[in-house]
């Protein structure tokens, strides 16, 4: 949806600010998800699926609005260095190959949201908002440096706990060839 309507507002020459439909989307995306994940744990409503699900609809979000605002920049949007769009790529494609290895180890993926991962969910969020709102390139690029550096961390500290389960499997002899 956010495409959309932001491609339309960029047809109609719209201009970053508050009045735009394609703010609220943003805005409602991520009070939908803080809103969502604090019921879950506050009923105990929490699942190893709706876990995951969660995940990939976080991605899915920051990697469909960072290509749309980069590809649509100015006026609509603040312009955010290609660089970023970069480092949530290799992000999530290193997080989905060390996913398919534990399957292929038959190992279970644990998908645990932790501090680190929602310290870069936060920041990379700020920015998108920032950028939908249009606001100046020089706060948004050292914003940009500290999301980008956050989303390598966070999936270095998984990529890391992920080699500590795989290893012990192949010790322990649990991992098999399907």
């Amino acid at each position: 949806m956010f495409v959309v309507v932001a491609t339309q507002e960029a047809d109609l020459g719209m201009r970053a600010g508050w009045s735009r439909p394609a703010v609220w989307i943003v805005a409602a995306a991520g009070v939908s998800d803080v809103l969502d994940g604090f019921l879950a744990r506050r009923w105990a409503l929490t699942t190893r699926f709706g876990a995951l699900l969660d995940a990939v609809a976080d991605k899915s979000f920051q990697f469909t609005t960072l290509v749309t605002i980069t590809a649509l920049g100015r006026p609509l949007f603040s312009q955010l260095p290609l660089w970023l769009l970069g480092a949530v790529v290799v992000r999530d494609l290193v997080l989905l190959a060390g996913w398919l290895t534990m399957r292929r180890l038959k190992r279970p993926v644990d998908v645990e949201h932790e501090l680190h991962g929602r310290v870069a969910t936060v920041l990379v969020f700020g920015l998108v908002v920032g950028a939908t709102l249009g606001w100046a390139e020089s706060a948004l690029v050292p914003a940009a440096a500290l999301a980008a550096l956050a989303a390598l961390l966070s999936a270095a500290a998984y990529i890391r706990r992920g080699v500590e389960v795989a290893r012990g499997a192949l010790e322990s002899g649990e991992a098999r060839d399907p």
